[in-house]
């Protein structure tokens, strides 16, 4: 069986579970870890598992950088994705989650893959935007995500119901990515001391394949359109533009709205840059950018504590602008 968990602190787990042939046998949503712990419990020893949530927090292995080597390896890929501190401390509470469903899944005999050889009874990190581009080779573009999303496992995963929210959509893509791993057709980014994250076997060169030459085979399931090359990084849209100078923005520094707006080319754009962050506030570093005044942003709640982390310092409940402010890419 493989299981598929999306994470989420406010809206609980997310759990769909394929069998074999790919089709939904379960699909439900637990309010919390311990409403979750005994249906996990039911599971057979041989079950895979997949945590849409990172395994471990960073150790800081690449140079200059405080984030995981899975996340920097996948940021030069163009996959946009949330950074994992070095502190559960400073983590944000859907990660703290995550944390503690692999810590259960760990004492119930579901270790989290460490590399080596794909087998059964293991847990394995993902992320379900790395599955749906390794997927379709395509990247999603003006589509609402709720629609790729479908687009993606529709042909791959069969008895999804046509009312599965994002949050199961996504959970069902952990479980179909957990049944490329026991099947061979799966490539892992990061380093085994920090956490990997597992994907299925991209259609286009999009990163490391897996280890053994067989697995390098199309997928032999029915797909909905014909494979695409995956361009190499270009922010050609407002949105794109403001997703990459937002993910370039380092550990101790802050940007505002209006730096953001005028760097991607829209000087009064400060607005909508918000409306760009309100689409990716798990996938970037939101908590580093500020209003004009120095004001943390809306989410995470925990902004300030995560800047104070990072060594921004503030002035009341305001960031010191004057010493933390991002000049800007150079």
């Amino acid at each position: 069986m493989f299981v598929g968990i999306d994470v989420s602190a406010t809206r609980g787990f997310d759990v769909c579970v394929l069998d074999e042939n790919r089709t939904v046998t379960l699909l439900l949503k637990a309010r919390d870890l311990e409403t979750l712990e005994p249906i996990l419990r039911q599971f057979p020893k041989t079950t895979t598992f997949a945590v849409d949530a990172p395994s471990a927090v960073s150790k800081g292995l690449v140079a200059g950088k405080e984030h995981r080597v899975a996340e920097h390896e996948l940021r030069k890929l163009s996959i946009t994705l949330y950074f994992t501190p070095r502190s559960e401390d400073v983590a944000p509470s859907w990660m703290r989650a995550g944390f503690g469903l692999y810590h259960l899944l760990d004492s119930m005999g579901f270790p989290v893959f460490g590399g080596g050889e794909a087998g059964s009874g293991l847990t394995i990190e993902v992320y379900p935007h790395l599955s749906y581009v390794s997927l379709t080779g395509t990247r999603r573009g003006s589509t609402s995500k709720i629609e790729w999303s479908r687009a993606a496992l529709r042909g791959r995963v069969h008895g999804l119901p046509p009312t599965a929210d994002q949050d199961a959509l996504d959970a069902a893509c952990a479980a179909l990515t957990a049944w490329t791993f026991a099947n061979g057709r799966w490539v892992a980014y990061g380093d085994p001391g920090e956490g990997l994250i597992v994907a299925p076997q991209p259609k286009t060169e999009l990163g490391r394949v897996a280890p053994n030459k067989q697995d390098q085979l199309t997928f032999a399931f029915e797909t909905t359109s014909a494979p695409r090359a995956i361009r190499a990084p270009h922010a050609s849209t407002f949105a794109d533009r403001v997703a990459s100078l937002v993910s370039q923005i380092p550990a101790g520094r802050v940007a505002t709205y209006g730096d953001l707006a005028r760097w991607a080319g829209k000087p009064t754009g400060a607005r909508a840059v918000g409306q760009v962050l309100k689409s990716h506030q798990f996938e970037l570093p939101w908590h580093r950018v500020v209003d004009a005044t120095g004001a943390p942003p809306p989410y995470p709640e925990d902004a300030a504590a995560r800047l104070r982390a990072e060594g921004v310092a503030f002035d009341g409940s305001r960031v010191d602008l004057a010493s933390h402010r991002w000049q800007g890419p150079r």
